[in-house]
């Protein structure tokens, strides 16, 4: 079987992560939209209108001219992957402020899924805790990453998309590499 291996004693083990992963994730979906779904008829704040509204660069995103500059009265300065976003949400859904409140909502549970998946990693592999109440261990990391209320700016704050694509990058990187 090639979800078996041998650990340090050699004693065989099951590696096989996939299982009952997709329930799990199906739950956190449904309750980490549940919780950020008010946010997608929220509003523009502070820091949003230099960086979406008022972005110069963004007004006519066929020209371009968002992949090299960001407006110096924003926070975007140095990040350009998050004008970079800015520009693909105003490209395939023009102005409409939910669908970067979605977008938002999207990236913290795709994080979500990360630390879904590194947490069983960790659990399952490294520390070899497969059986009995161990294996919820994951589920319950992941399910305090999506719902912990210091997402809430993050997540709901679009100007503040740098976060939520840092985690993002970071995640990705520990579970890849």
């Amino acid at each position: 079987m090639k979800n078996l291996i041998k650990n340090s004693k050699g004693a065989k083990i099951n590696t096989n992560q996939e299982k009952g992963l997709l329930p799990e994730f199906i739950f956190i979906l449904i309750i980490g939209f549940f919780i950020y779904a008010p946010g997608l008829n929220g509003v523009l704040l502070m820091d949003d209108y230099p960086a979406i509204k008022n972005n110069r660069y963004l007004a006519d995103v066929l020209k371009l001219e968002w992949l090299t500059n960001t407006p110096a009265e924003s926070n975007l300065p140095g990040r350009p992957f998050v004008q970079w976003s800015f520009a693909l949400n105003k490209m395939v859904t023009g102005d409409s402020l939910p669908s970067y409140h979605f977008f938002n909502i999207l990236i913290h549970l795709i994080n979500t899924f990360l630390i879904l998946l590194l947490s069983r990693y960790i659990i399952f592999q490294k520390v070899n805790l497969n059986s009995g109440v161990y294996r919820w261990i994951p589920f319950a990391v992941a399910l305090l990453w999506c719902v912990h209320p210091i997402h809430t700016h993050a997540v709901t704050y679009l100007s503040q998309r740098a976060e939520i694509q840092l985690s993002l990058g970071v995640l990705g990187t520990l579970y890849f590499a």
